[in-house]
């Protein structure tokens, strides 16, 4: 997660930031609900049933996703990481990753072992207030200690700009960032979430995204520079007296600084990802009892629930797009040029800019008109073959406790839980792994040298039966 928020294009996140946020934070509580309900319901008819708060607590825990093998195919195939589906499986694998965690924490809090409440008088729409309740105040509070120290990152480092030694400054800036992970699981908060504020704060404020990371001989060069320091100080000449703004997107660290943060959290983020799933592996054989039928069980509703959730959260923002379309074309004119209010576009412009928007995988641009992406049935596959699930879900089930006869607390169904984790795990690893390389190769949509010519045919038709689509729109508007 350090990774992937340092990693994270800002400027495409933010152009995308409608939908990443909706399948992030509604789809990952209407993913944990439809997931908790489908086991409730179906192990009903099994020799184990799992009672309704377990089975809700692992629909939060198996609604984290971690999608390692979508990414890297996305990559191999040619899709750039500004572009629209590259940032909504990143963004939404990224922010997921917190409200999984809150929804997890704030249901384990009212699990009192029988399957029930904690408090035997409290009532489900009690349970559900109290739930919503916690999810928010956890999230904003824990959202303000991540800014907060962010500020306070930004400010020492711009006190002490060109002092440090590019060592230093990459130790310094992991300990900063790391802070408020330790302060917010004090104080009973998120402290992912906390951490990932700061984070998103400080790559614009500090690493700074607008001066271009130096590679190759430049890094060469820049080191050499770096050495030369005052011997009194040991501080570094060369960024000594060019202060920037407190708060400029350029940043406060040096190129060199930059460059080796970036490259410490990839290479910590690999070798965690390697131990994580090695550790799966041994869980996995580990157990010398499986049970099938929970574990087929936990699979389909983990599946189902993610094809629900992406095919209805889609609709729903589409329509919303087509709503935004409809409105600046009634709001802008018409190719008469007889405008409500705003500026005035001709047709040629307004369809230039509307196909621009609705491209699958457009190219980057900057335009006030901008309302989102069309999630077409292409996209809508790819977001549901995103929903593999790994670390994350493994180390919130290991954080579930057993449960105690003295306290009434923990969970009675942990070795059932262990089974449908893993499970689950396995399958979308595999499965969803490699559907989406087949999916990609045989949709068209892949780049380099095997599959430019594919994607530029399947981006010109698209983009011609979007240009008659949105000249019906436009000759309609001009109809009184």
């Amino acid at each position: 997660i350090f990774q992937a928020t340092l990693a994270i294009d800002k400027a495409a996140l933010g152009r995308n930031l409608i939908p990443v946020v909706t399948f992030a934070v509604v789809g990952t509580v209407l993913s944990a609900l439809l997931t908790g309900g489908m086991l409730f319901v179906a192990t009903k008819a099994t020799s184990t049933p799992i009672p309704a708060l377990d089975s809700t607590i692992f629909g939060a825990l198996i609604s984290s996703i971690d999608p390692v093998a979508t990414l890297s195919v996305l990559s191999s195939v040619g899709i750039r990481e500004s572009d629209a589906i590259y940032i909504l499986v990143a963004g939404e694998a990224l922010l997921n990753d917190g409200a999984a965690i809150v929804l997890f924490k704030t249901l384990l809090d009212h699990l009192d072992g029988q399957g029930g409440f904690a408090d035997e008088d409290e009532t489900l729409a009690d349970l559900v207030a109290k739930v919503a309740t916690k999810f928010c105040i956890v999230s904003l509070g824990s959202i303000a200690i991540g800014l907060v120290n962010g500020v306070a990152c930004t400010v020492y480092f711009w006190m002490l700009k060109g002092r440090h030694v590019p060592v230093a400054e990459v130790g310094i800036f992991f300990i900063w960032a790391l802070l408020p992970y330790y302060i917010a699981d004090d104080v009973g908060l998120s402290s992912v979430i906390a951490m990932m504020a700061t984070l998103f704060f400080a790559d614009v404020f500090v690493i700074g995204r607008h001066t271009p990371n130096l590679g190759g001989d430049q890094i060469h060069y820049a080191e050499c520079a770096v050495n030369e320091t005052d011997p009194g100080t040991h501080a570094v000449r060369h960024e000594e007296g060019r202060r920037n703004p407190l708060f400029s997107t350029s940043g406060q660290l040096s190129s060199v600084s930059r460059h080796h943060i970036d490259f410490v959290a990839e290479v910590c983020s690999s070798l965690m990802e390697t131990f994580i799933f090695a550790y799966l592996g041994l869980f996995l054989f580990a157990e010398k009892r499986h049970d099938v039928p929970l574990s087929l069980i936990a699979i389909l509703s983990c599946v189902g629930s993610r094809a629900i959730m992406v095919g209805l959260l889609s609709r729903i923002l589409n329509g919303f797009r087509f709503l935004c379309v409809k409105s600046r074309i009634l709001l802008f004119g018409n190719s008469r040029g007889d405008s409500i209010s705003g500026p005035t576009l001709t047709a040629e412009e307004m369809e230039a800019n509307l196909i621009a928007d609705s491209h699958p995988f457009p190219q980057r641009r900057d335009s006030e008109y901008r309302e989102g992406q069309v999630l077409d049935s292409k996209m809508q596959r790819i977001l549901f073959l995103s929903g593999i699930r790994g670390a994350v879900s493994l180390a919130l089930f290991e954080n579930i406790p057993l449960y105690n006869a003295v306290t009434h607390e923990g969970s009675q169904f942990k070795a059932e839980l262990k089974t449908m984790t893993i499970s689950s795990i396995i399958f979308t690893v595999f499965a969803f792994g490699s559907a989406t390389y087949k999916f990609m190769k045989s949709d068209g949509l892949s780049g380099g040298e095997d599959g430019g010519t594919n994607a530029s045919l399947a981006s010109q038709r698209r983009q011609e039966d979007r240009t008659d689509q949105l000249n019906e729109l436009l000759l309609s508007s001009e109809e009184p």
